[in-house]
């Protein structure tokens, strides 16, 4: 499966909703990704040719390029969708790039479009998946799901980056047999395809470091702000799961600063950092409470006490 060298091909997948978060993850992959020949495949469903004009401008500027593709909106509509508000029907769009891409490319990196590029992607490109549909990181909240026919630890991936073959996902009709998967078993569906991926790709992957796929449960718990930057230094791909995006106001994932950083790198940088300000008391209240908690975290305040009852 030899690819031109530093030919990254990468899949992302969006809607109108997520056209900022696009923007800070190409410029994020852009600005750390200099030495590679980025070339980006997108399904971007309901954004409009003057819209996809701009994208594709900003994208050779930054000596790149990128190729749309349409995808016919039955194909998912009639599919479950899990009640997660962070969830939309995008998900699924990541099932079908294998089908959509032209057939001589070997290798797809796809990446959600939650998520900002820390590190160079030849690393994770590199993996050898000659006899694999594909590669990805464990999930670090999901160790056991029992009713895809996962009942020991250390199975259950996150679909949310995968380096996929390309002719074994087709050859091994993966797309059909999720779709099939999603269809038959609506009631075991909890996080949407990548149960259905995690279903039918069990000894079938291989598995990479959660340094390719760092999740909101990977970050430690009482780092301070500079323990974070020392913590990411090896890390390649910053991945905002949850319902704790760094576009809302709450958000306690402590990385959020590094989205927020690509932002202003970004042509979006004026625009404000958070999207649902609210001038409620309730809702400023619980803003007030993360933030005091991480003021002493940084300060040391919760971690010393933490520290001093644990050697109790």
């Amino acid at each position: 499966m030899a690819e031109q060298e530093n030919k990254i091909h990468i899949a992302l997948a969006f809607d109108q909703n997520f056209i900022v978060p696009f923007y800070v993850l190409i410029t994020s992959i852009f600005h750390n990704n200099k030495k590679n020949n980025i070339v980006l495949h997108a399904i971007a469903a309901g954004v409009d040719n003057r819209e996809r004009e701009k994208i594709t401008r900003f994208v050779q500027e930054n000596q790149s390029q990128i190729y749309f593709y349409e995808l016919d909106k039955a194909n998912v509509d009639a599919l479950v969708l899990p009640d997660n508000v962070h969830f939309s029907a995008a998900t699924y769009y990541r099932l079908f790039f294998p089908s959509l891409v032209p057939a001589d490319i070997k290798k797809l990196l796809y990446i959600d479009t939650d998520t900002v590029v820390v590190g160079d992607l030849a690393e994770l490109y590199r993996v050898n998946v000659d006899s694999v549909p594909a590669a990805a990181a464990l999930d670090a909240k999901i160790s056991l799901r029992p009713d895809l026919g996962i009942s020991t630890k250390g199975h259950y991936f996150n679909a949310g980056v995968m380096l996929i073959n390309t002719e074994l996902w087709k050859s091994q009709h993966i797309l059909e047999k999720a779709l099939q998967f999603l269809n038959d078993f609506p009631e075991k569906i909890e996080w949407a395809d990548q149960d259905a991926l995690n279903a039918l790709l069990q000894n079938n992957i291989v598995q990479v470091s959660n340094r390719f796929n760092i999740t909101f449960y990977d970050i430690p718990k009482y780092l301070t702000r500079q323990e974070f930057d020392a913590f990411i230094k090896d890390k390649v791909i910053i991945h905002y799961t949850t319902q704790n995006k760094p576009w809302m106001m709450t958000c306690t994932n402590r990385l959020r600063y590094i989205y927020h950083y690509y932002l202003k790198l970004s042509p979006f940088a004026t625009q404000q950092k958070y999207i649902d300000f609210k001038i409620n008391k309730s809702y400023f209240l619980k803003y007030l409470k993360v933030r005091l908690k991480e003021f002493l975290i940084d300060n040391g305040v919760i971690r010393a006490r933490t520290t001093a009852s644990d050697s109790l």
